[in-house]
């Protein structure tokens, strides 16, 4: 089973940070972890692109 991670920006928009295989019930934290950090880049770039 493959699972996606990403946020809603705004009202229409999906944005998929990363991807990975699920091998148990319990999502890895490093996974969570990443998606967090990509989040962050991504509002950050879309701030100072204004």
């Amino acid at each position: 089973t493959f699972r996606l991670l990403g946020f809603f920006y705004g009202k229409e928009l999906i944005i998929l940070t990363n991807s990975f295989q699920k091998k148990s019930q319990k999502t890895p934290i490093r996974e969570i972890q990443l998606a967090e950090k990509r989040k962050k880049e991504f509002l950050s770039r879309r701030q100072t692109d204004g």
